[in-house]
């Protein structure tokens, strides 16, 4: 019999200060692998318990089928535990990470069941479905579409309906403000083509991509972060798959319907960019490909599709013929930057990373030099762009980039010092700065 074993139960709030009676029966189709003393248990492919085994030194792989039942054991309640009736914390509910240490004391000393027979579902089980697609993860692809619409010069802004005025229009005067109403339509129309651009790229692409990447890390999940909803039982198998092809299939059919009202005829770009995006989004999470498994190859693939994709999308939206290499060459340069603030986030699941074997930047390179490449990357491809932005004349918005670098510098000095306590803090002070340089740039390629 095992030494040492915690079993931690999803429990109601009801139930949340008293000790929780949990029946578990071994079936033929149970297996159990333990590693570095953690005990993982499937059942017909599924996670359903994570539990700490001191019994097992040497790590060996055992298979366990027809022992009959488990005695009912006693449980407590995990610190942030998920259930169908708790009361879900906000950072929980919009994707963003737990607290560093709360996560490492909860994976040490806990167990984690997730059987069906215990954990009764809501219907839709709409909390643990929002957790999946990471709403906080949406706004930089959004925020790119903007910089896309706006580097395409083509976007008519609703808040200047006298712009590009001509004979033909029909013009009201209102006091000192002229209203052309041709423009006006336009405006409505460009709005309504940007929200629909900014909803693909967003909930429907981004959804995807974090649905699909949990499904396939749903192992890793359960030692870095076990109260994510597929580790912790929160949502089951069918319904994750279900997620996965419902947003798939409806960002096809939103960057069809967008292709559509372009106005340029036979134009399949959107729909491309889409079908690009699910395939690099397929490719980083899914074996054998497992892109964020392979070094530099992850973080580059992130980092195009979150910049580069959604600004190309944004672009597309109002005009694709007008797309120049030098575009997609700034727009690359920012994705480049982008992979630097990504690797941020591999700080924190070194441990985890390392036991599945995981090849993240800061395991190849180490912690200082992996520091060290994600501050130069982050800094010189903005001061690349800036470069660029001088060679085509437009010095205002490259001293104005520079300008942006400033306050990005002092936060990684406080990033430098200690990575893992002080990563959340340098990317709330130094991302509104990177991401309005990406405005600013995209503002300037479309007055060009």
């Amino acid at each position: 019999m095992l030494n040492t074993i915690v079993l931690v139960a999803l429990v109601t709030r009801a139930a949340a200060l008293a000790p929780v009676r949990i029946p578990f029966r071994y079936t033929s189709a149970t297996t159990t692998a333990v590693n570095n003393g953690i005990q993982r248990l499937w059942r017909n492919d599924r996670l359903v318990m994570l539990a700490k085994d001191d019994s097992n030194p040497d790590n060996q792989v055992t298979s366990v089928g027809g022992l009959g039942e488990l005695p009912t054991m006693t449980a407590e309640p995990v610190r942030g535990s998920i259930d169908a009736g708790e009361a879900f914390n906000y950072r929980r509910l919009l994707g963003l990470r737990e607290e560093y240490s709360s996560m490492r004391q909860d994976r040490a000393d806990y167990g984690r069941i997730d059987d069906a027979h215990t954990t009764k579902r809501p219907f839709l089980n709409w909390k643990a479905r929002l957790q999946l697609v990471k709403p906080a993860t949406w706004v930089p692809l959004m925020w790119c579409v903007v910089c896309g619409a706006a580097a395409s010069g083509s976007y008519h802004a609703i808040w200047d309906p006298g712009q590009h005025s001509s004979e033909c229009d029909t013009i009201t005067r209102i006091g000192d403000t002229v209203i052309s109403w041709n423009v006006l339509q336009a405006a409505s129309r460009d709005a309504l083509r940007g929200a629909g651009a900014m909803l693909l790229a967003g909930p429907m692409l981004c959804g995807f991509t974090q649905t699909l990447n949990d499904w396939f890390d749903r192992e890793i999940d359960a030692i870095n972060e076990p109260s994510r909803p597929i580790p912790s039982g929160a949502i089951g198998k069918v319904e994750v798959l279900f997620q996965i092809w419902f947003l798939f299939l409806s960002g096809i059919a939103s960057a069809d319907l967008l292709d559509r009202g372009s106005g340029v005829a036979g134009q399949h770009f959107i729909t491309i960019l889409t079908l690009m995006g699910c395939a690099v989004s397929y490719a980083y999470s899914a074996p054998p490909f497992k892109l964020k498994a392979r070094g530099l190859l992850g973080p580059l693939s992130l980092g195009c599709s979150y910049i580069t994709l959604p600004w190309l999308c944004g672009h597309a939206v109002f005009d694709a013929t007008n797309i120049t290499p030098q575009e997609i060459f700034v727009a690359i340069l920012f994705s480049i930057g982008g992979t630097g603030i990504g690797v941020i986030n591999d700080f924190k699941s070194i441990d985890g990373d390392k036991e599945m074997g995981l090849k993240s930047i800061p395991i190849i390179l180490g912690v200082d030099r992996a520091k060290m490449a994600i501050i130069a990357s982050i800094d010189l491809s903005q001061v690349s762009v800036a470069m660029y932005l001088f060679s085509i004349g437009k010095f205002n918005e490259g001293y104005t980039l520079l300008c942006l670098i400033v306050p990005q510098l002092a936060a990684q000095t406080w990033f430098w010092t200690d990575p893992f306590t002080n990563d959340v803090a340098y990317q709330a002070i130094a991302q509104p700065f990177f991401v309005s340089g990406i405005l600013c740039t995209a503002l300037a390629i479309g007055r060009a």
